[in-house]
């Protein structure tokens, strides 16, 4: 019986340890001192009660064995709402605007490092256990870099990446990093994604990051060719920079587009100038608020050009949420509905076809697409409560 009391007890020992991470009950504090009574450090999951990422991760990512496993060897590990309680006060001395936040402190209380997101159990695991040895700790990597008057080369990737996995970019930094780039430090996703969005908040053609990568666009679409859209999602945004370079020229003639000509010049095959130039004026008219020409450049804009069946179902909804919608925005937005259904048939833009119709009085025609619509929204899920509506409103009319 003690040999069966024996095993029984190492059986219930391994299976609660191989039910995922453990979370304490308790407070930062209390959490804090048993890190430093058992010389571990301390993890905290900053979630939200109402975020879809923070429940996928407490449901499909935190229970892993394996990821369980390793941090109930080196963290103590704790979960704060952060608009609960102690949360409250948590999340404003650590500056915690998005959600999941995950932090990691020495145990003295010091962060060492954050991510920010939700991942799958394999990359979090990946990603914690060079902050266990240390190797990769972000608190380390930015005092190195802060500290060094030169850094090399490798210590600022590490650096600006581990950065950008906490939710910040140091344009400073990726800067110095631009002119020590080499052709095959462009094979780094994680790198090239952090210029990328470094040229997304600028809004023109002329900075740094923009220039960059319009130097290596080929070699993106070379190293980058077998990623599913990787070629359709650049363009997009290279139409977007170019468009907003563009706008700026027209609103102000001594703008310096230099950097926007010579791009487009070395690649007019892939783009379209006279998009370009639509989608400029569209800018440039949606800064004088002159609505009545922005609706005609939308038209042109997305029945020559787009392709994207999401981009022309929500332009196509937004008409169909106003109150009061002209006789001309009800044609324009039924012809981007129509367009998108034929790109991709969904529940989404086939309820929005119904709507515009039946605001357009043409009953039998938003019957016909209502009904369509709850017959593929209901195949895949979707809540279709608010076609129902419409279909009864359809019918009284009809």
């Amino acid at each position: 019986m003690k040999q069966f009391g024996a095993l029984f007890l190492f059986f219930i020992v391994n299976i609660s340890v191989s039910q995922g991470i453990r979370f304490e009950n308790s407070t930062f504090a209390e959490a804090l001192q048993k890190a430093k009574e058992q010389d571990k450090l301390l993890f905290v999951d900053a979630y939200t009660v109402w975020c879809g990422p923070c429940k996928w991760l407490a449901r499909e990512v935190f229970p892993d064995p394996d990821l369980g496993d390793y941090y109930n060897r080196h963290f103590v590990s704790l979960q704060l709402d952060m608009e609960k309680g102690e949360g409250i006060d948590f999340s404003k001395k650590y500056n915690i605007t998005a959600f999941p936040t995950l932090l990691y402190f020495d145990n003295e209380g010091n962060e060492i490092h954050r991510l920010l997101g939700a991942r799958a159990a394999v990359r979090l695991l990946e990603e914690t256990r060079p902050i266990v040895s240390g190797e990769n700790r972000l608190s380390t990597l930015r005092t190195k870099v802060e500290q060094s008057s030169e850094v090399d080369k490798s210590s600022l990737v590490k650096y600006l990446i581990s950065l950008f996995n906490a939710g910040e970019i140091d344009t400073k930094r990726l800067r110095q990093l631009l002119p020590m780039m080499q052709p095959d430090d462009w094979k780094n996703p994680e790198l090239v994604f952090i210029i990328l969005t470094a040229s997304g908040e600028t809004n023109d053609c002329n900075d740094d990051f923009t220039r960059a990568l319009f130097a290596n666009y080929q070699n993106l679409l070379d190293v980058y060719s077998d990623i599913p859209d990787f070629k359709s999602s650049i363009e997009s945004f290279f139409y977007e920079k170019l468009a907003s370079s563009f706008a700026h020229k027209i609103d102000d003639k001594t703008y310096d587009n230099s950097a926007a000509e010579t791009f487009l010049s070395t690649q007019s095959r892939t783009f379209d100038r006279k998009r370009i130039e639509l989608l400029a004026e569209r800018k440039a008219k949606k800064n004088q608020n002159n609505f009545r020409k922005l609706l005609e450049l939308d038209h042109k804009i997305f029945m020559r050009y787009s392709e994207n069946e999401t981009e022309l179902n929500n332009a196509a909804w937004q008409i169909a949420e106003n109150a009061e919608p002209t006789k001309k925005e009800l044609k324009y937005a039924i012809l981007w509905a129509k367009k998108s259904i034929s790109i991709d048939e969904n529940y989404y833009n086939t309820d929005t076809l119904a709507h515009l119709l039946y605001k357009s009085k043409k009953y039998h025609q938003a019957k016909y697409w209502a009904e369509r619509a709850i017959a593929l929204g209901k195949k895949v899920g979707e809540d279709v409560t608010l076609t129902e509506i419409l279909l009864q409103k359809i019918q009284t009319k009809i």
